[in-house]
């Protein structure tokens, strides 16, 4: 759909930016703090995502963890940046836009589980992405 990854990159610049200053949480309007849903629905959610999240744990979890540090959450917040901006660059070509998104969804695996290998490997997909950027728009433009 024309348009949604360009939004989607836009709430990732914002998150990030707030990782950028220092923030330890990020800011909310409080009409989206103020949402709210019964227990039920919340329980009967999480029942479903249950075994996804089961098979998602196979593959997910603390390991290489001496790549997981504090310092290095400014830079993966600058690189998540850039690969909203390559986003909202290819998010006119159909499924273009796949890779750097790709590269922030790994990058954010990676850190929610603490994984190292993975966050390893999202770096090779965000540089494979980056570095790809300059070849797809000349290939555009000429």
């Amino acid at each position: 759909i024309p348009g949604v990854p360009s939004l989607c990159a836009l709430l990732i610049i914002f998150v990030s930016v707030q990782i950028l200053v220092g923030k330890t949480h990020p800011w909310l309007p409080n009409r989206l703090k103020n949402i709210s849903f019964s227990r039920k629905a919340f329980l009967k959610t999480l029942d479903e995502a249950k075994p996804y999240t089961e098979k998602i744990d196979e593959f997910i979890y603390p390991r290489f963890k001496f790549l997981i540090r504090e310092e290095l959450k400014p830079v993966i917040a600058f690189v998540s940046i850039l690969l909203s901006i390559a986003i909202m660059i290819l998010g006119f070509i159909p499924f273009l836009a796949i890779l750097p998104a790709s590269g922030i969804l790994l990058l954010g695996m990676g850190l929610s589980g603490r994984d190292g290998l993975l966050l390893a490997l999202s770096v090779a997909v965000c540089i494979l992405s980056l570095g790809s950027l300059p070849f797809v728009l000349s290939s555009l433009f000429n």
